[in-house]
């Protein structure tokens, strides 16, 4: 978490003047590629990402995706950003919870070593692995504007 503290930091250092469009860009590609990548079924878990500013959210709402793009547009960077999905198995699609095959139980046609074949390696943490290079294409997009 250090480093990820430490990008935004070093964001807000160069970019100053146009520090709040940038974060909240950042943060809305954030929740975009995650939602991107959360495995679809019917719908309902990539619906409830939802975003709290200061505060984590802790209600389960299977239209939060497009009220959480509202409650970004009210975030400064001084805030604290939090994007939940509090539906119970969000855990599970993440870290590859939804059991493994073995020879009385095996592979069902959509899930692969635990993990949904639509997302086979979860969400949240690819696009943590992605923040630095949302970072800099935040950047360079204001940097040409």
């Amino acid at each position: 978490m250090t480093n990820f503290s430490n990008t935004v930091k070093d964001f807000q250092k160069e970019y100053r003047k146009d520090s709040g469009v940038i974060f909240r860009s950042i943060i809305l590609e954030v929740l975009s590629r995650i939602i991107q990548r959360t495995p679809v079924d019917t719908g309902r878990l990539a619906g409830n990402w939802q975003a709290g500013v200061n505060v984590s959210p802790n209600t389960i709402n299977d239209n939060a995706s497009a009220i959480a793009k509202a409650v970004i547009a009210s975030a400064t960077p001084k805030d604290k950003v939090i994007l939940a999905n509090n539906l119970p198995y969000a855990r599970v699609a993440e870290e590859g919870l939804w059991g493994t095959a073995s020879a009385s139980k095996p592979e069902s046609k959509v899930t692969s070593s635990g993990f949904s074949l639509k997302a086979k390696k979860g969400m949240v943490g690819i696009t943590v692995n992605d923040f630095e290079q949302i970072v800099k294409e935040a950047a360079a997009i204001v940097g040409r504007s």
